[in-house]
């Protein structure tokens, strides 16, 4: 039998136990558990705290959130454009930063029911943000991870109309077999290599294969660029978020590649977000 404890000590105990291991926002992220593991609400705290509930599944959690794991991956969501999307081990979670992706690709279309290729789209949050702001897109998404193509699946059958998923390595594959696109989204892999491990503990916990950009963080963004010129339509447009200290590397790969119309779109930290631009006819 479950052992019980009053749900204010309960929670308390959570919240110890992450301040102990460094978590910012103990008390929030121990009250969000709670609601999760314990299918309780803001309201029952304030109603009736000294509710007597079920312990152990809730310090589990606890304890997996203490040593690293990232909350989202407990909770089993991530909010991203006022879409709860499912998340777990196998898929980078969405950031607020890639909104600027989102907001940036919708206005380099220029028609109204536009074919987006979103490539290493893991759990979809780009291709379905664009559909949010142009609800006729078509969005192609390639995925090469089973782990993160089963959130894919999912997230797009909830949020998504009108989308096309394809399991296919963007590093190998040219995609030939797919028509002409308005516009390609990306957010790769874009780490440096040798960077990796002086990431957050948080992040070591997300698949390495969404963070590792190659030697010099760049090997995706020369991929991306090269096919663009087959798999664009004319006047297609390009854009892909980048690391922050990325943006001349990547505006070189773009020139190179024979894109033109090269510009920048910086986020809410005011730190460069996203390179763009246009087939050079």
């Amino acid at each position: 039998m479950s052992k019980l404890y009053p749900l204010r000590r309960l929670i308390w105990r959570g919240t110890e136990t992450l301040t102990t291991a460094g978590i910012e926002n103990a008390q929030k992220e121990a009250v969000w558990i709670a609601e999760h593991a314990l299918q309780i609400t803001q309201q029952d705290l304030i109603n009736d705290p000294e509710k007597l509930v079920s312990g152990p599944a809730y310090l589990s959690i606890i304890r997996r959130r203490a040593s690293g794991e990232p909350l989202q991956y407990l909770l089993g969501t991530q909010d991203f454009m006022g879409m709860e999307l499912k998340v777990g081990k196998g898929v980078l979670i969405p950031r607020p930063e890639t909104e600027v992706l989102c907001r940036v690709g919708a206005e380099l279309v220029n028609k109204s029911n536009p074919l987006i290729l979103d490539l290493c789209a893991g759990t979809g949050c780009v291709g379905l943000g664009l559909q949010k702001l142009l609800p006729q897109a078509e969005i192609i998404a390639v995925e090469k991870y089973a782990a993160a193509m089963r959130y894919l699946e999912m997230n797009t059958q909830a949020f998504g109309r009108n989308f096309k998923l394809v399991k296919a390595d963007v590093l190998v594959s040219n995609l030939s077999d797919l028509p002409p696109v308005d516009l390609i989204v990306s957010n790769p892999p874009y780490i440096e290599q040798g960077t990796l491990s002086a990431l957050q503990k948080e992040v070591l916990r997300e698949p390495k294969t969404a963070l590792d950009g190659g030697a010099d963080g760049l090997d995706f963004y020369r991929r991306i660029a090269a096919m663009a010129k087959d798999r664009l339509k004319p006047d297609g447009a390009l854009a892909v978020e980048i690391g922050a200290t990325q943006t001349g590397e990547v505006k070189m790969i773009f020139a190179k590649a024979g894109i033109g119309d090269i510009g920048v779109a910086r986020d809410d930290a005011d730190l460069d977000r996203v390179v763009y631009g246009r087939i050079s006819n």
